[in-house]
């Protein structure tokens, strides 16, 4: 596909660092009082188009569920994805283009054990198409000065993803739009520490296959991770942690993917109030695709929230993502909403 006419893409400031500099300000604001309950950080997803089918590693924390207790948790995901890379020349095809938008709905279920173990299950109903974003998501960069990543130079809302490998041949993404069940993931959490000190978990995920329509994958895809979390004052905690995954397939809907992936975190919650939490968080991850030429050897995704007490066992949070570091292989702007019953 010929590029149309390139204008000049100036890049853009982020206001990330500017958002952490406040949550620290917020979070000295409270240095003295009485403790608060954390409420952690985003236990969110890449809903990025090519990895909807992976096994992708949240940010953990390790406040697991007490012996007998049960939480129950609904979120949804909306996010437009976009990426691309120019050819040598402005008359050549984009070294890849991938555009649409993703939507999911997940039921999530945590069981404590005890002695600091929780065993997980959740199942995610996934989407994939063209979307109707583009237009609000080229708004929501003009208005926040962040990298628009040059979608504007192309049509909006198309589903499609194309490119070239290494010797530029043509590689064709064959996934199809639709809706259908994601894998089942399961995960068993091993927590110890201590709340005023540090504090560590473990965790150990594997997939089901029971994912259905267009996102039909084998399984399991395996997944170890480890994380840490230190309160930085009354009302402040920090989140941080790493691991990786095992993928089960190297081949999928025409793309190659490496075997491993590696995977981190790093979390900032500060409680400016009584029942309500300010939350940053940055998520890094390495190379998803092989054989895309140019695709991103690393990406970094920076989710800006709030998660809310509402009483009688239930939480509200709700975040926004956006694409901080390889731009090319990110979601361009998501919005996630969750709803906790503990």
């Amino acid at each position: 596909m010929p590029l149309p006419k390139l204008r000049r893409v100036a890049g853009r400031r982020s206001f990330g660092p500017g958002v952490l500099a406040a949550l620290l300000v917020l979070a000295g604001t409270g240095a003295g009082r009485a403790e608060e309950p954390r409420r952690g950080r985003f236990e969110i997803r890449d809903g990025w188009l090519l990895a909807q089918t992976r096994l992708t590693l949240p940010a953990l924390s390790p406040d697991v569920a007490r012996r007998g207790q049960t939480h129950l948790r609904l979120e949804g995901d909306w996010g437009n994805d976009f990426g691309w890379r120019k050819g040598a020349t402005p008359a050549q095809d984009p070294r890849f283009l991938i555009d649409g938008e993703h939507r999911s709905a997940v039921l999530a279920v945590s069981h404590g054990l005890g002695r600091g173990l929780a065993v997980d299950a959740r199942l995610p109903l996934l989407w994939r198409g063209a979307g109707v974003l583009d237009g609000v998501i080229d708004w929501w960069h003009g208005a926040t000065g962040l990298p628009d990543n040059g979608r504007p130079l192309f049509p909006p809302d198309r589903f499609v993803g194309e490119g070239r490998d290494e010797q530029f041949q043509q590689v064709l993404w064959t996934g199809q739009p639709g809706t259908g069940l994601g894998n089942t993931e399961l995960a068993l959490r091993s927590s110890f520490g201590r709340r005023d000190g540090w504090g560590f978990v473990t965790a150990l995920r594997a997939t089901l296959p029971t994912a259905s329509g267009p996102f039909q994958a084998r399984a399991p895809d395996l997944g170890l991770q480890a994380a840490a979390a230190h309160p930085l004052t009354a009302r402040a905690d920090v989140f941080f942690g790493a691991g990786g995954v095992r993928f089960a397939e190297t081949e999928r809907d025409g793309l190659r993917y490496p075997r491993l992936r590696a995977q981190g975190f790093l979390a900032l919650e500060a409680r400016p109030l009584r029942r309500l939490s300010a939350v940053a968080q940055v998520e890094v991850a390495s190379r998803l695709l092989t054989d895309l030429a140019a695709y991103p050897g690393f990406t970094a995704y920076l989710t800006l929230g709030l998660k809310a007490d509402l009483g009688h066992g239930y939480g509200l949070d709700f975040g926004l993502v956006e694409g901080l570091i390889g731009l090319q292989g990110t979601t361009d702007f998501g919005i996630s909403l969750g709803v906790t019953k503990r």
